[in-house]
């Protein structure tokens, strides 16, 4: 049953990439807002300014597009550890 949450929340996570990409990358988004796409995508903020969140949100937005057709649920699984170990540069 959890792996089942975990996936259908990596699903919506990749539907919400997508839309987000469209839009510049979030450039539009506020603190808030910015903040709550990073968490939801396994990012933690606590200590990021600003401009480091949007950088963050790119990176994510940038990875995630160029994996193409590639399994969207692993994908998402693979960024959130690199995140995680500080792999976070383009």
């Amino acid at each position: 049953m959890r792996l089942r949450r975990i996936k259908k929340h990596l699903q919506a996570i990749a539907a919400d990439d997508v839309l987000i990409a469209r839009e510049g990358a979030g450039e539009r988004l506020s603190v808030e807002e910015l903040r709550e796409a990073l968490e939801e995508r396994g990012i933690v903020t606590e200590g990021l300014s600003t401009d480091a969140m949007r950088a963050r949100l790119r990176w994510w937005i940038s990875q995630t597009s160029e994996a193409g057709n590639e399994d969207p649920i692993r994908t998402r699984v693979l960024l959130v550890a690199r995140n995680a170990i500080g792999k976070h540069d383009a």
